[in-house]
């Protein structure tokens, strides 16, 4: 099942690259979908993480952080991920370039949008990450900002939805122009990508419909 969910998910989001949420499967279960072809795993927590990456390490995926970072599971995040895409403040920003210029390592990472200002979830208000942003400093010579990620809260109504989902592609046309190196709009996931990628989004992140659920 897992395999056929995941063949028809590709199929059906191509050329729109798919980050495999493998937060709650097992080692046996994430394996099996990396030999369907995941190339992208992602993650919430880094105990968890390091295991499978331990255990998985002949396959040549990328891992990507998207769960909240707490800044003392910063070092072994940097060393063990490929991407932070859940950078929700300028000192955990700080913390990531610090950990990074230390092992040598350029880290790319996305900038976590709390689009809905929910106070369950994590991430900048809009109205303070553009006044972050448009001071930005270039002393991060160990970041690579490749752009923005966002949880959607749920929500029954679709307008509501693909309001907020407008709303960051606005922000992710903004930092283009702003920074060579940014190129993902991250948002979407099992119940809304659809709606993601008509509104812009080139990385979406889906874990139950491929674990768990019916492709529909």
């Amino acid at each position: 099942m897992i395999s056929s969910n995941f063949s028809a998910i590709q199929s059906d989001i191509y050329p729109v690259q798919l980050g495999v949420v493998s937060k709650a499967a097992s080692i046996e279960e994430t394996e099996s979908v990396i030999r369907a072809g995941a190339t992208i795993l992602c993650e919430s927590r880094v105990q968890d993480a390091e295991t499978k990456i331990r255990a998985l390490r002949a396959h040549p995926v990328s891992w990507h952080m998207i769960g909240h970072l707490q800044r003392n599971k910063v070092k072994r995040a940097v060393a063990l991920f490929d991407c932070v895409q859940s950078v929700d403040s300028e000192v955990l920003l700080e913390k990531i370039n610090y950990e990074a210029l230390a092992i040598g390592k350029v880290m790319p990472i996305l900038f976590q949008i709390n689009i809905a200002k929910d106070p369950k979830k994590y991430g900048f208000d809009r109205a303070v990450f553009e006044q972050f942003i448009s001071k930005y400093s270039n002393a991060f010579l160990n970041i690579e900002i490749r752009g923005i990620m966002a949880i959607i809260p749920s929500e029954e109504d679709n307008f509501v939805i693909m309001r907020y989902f407008r709303e960051l592609h606005a922000i992710f046309q903004e930092m283009k122009h702003r920074f060579s190196s940014v190129d993902t709009l991250s948002m979407g996931m099992s119940e809304d990508y659809k709606m993601a990628i008509e509104c812009g989004a080139n990385f979406v992140r889906i874990g139950s419909l491929i674990f768990e659920g019916e492709v529909k």
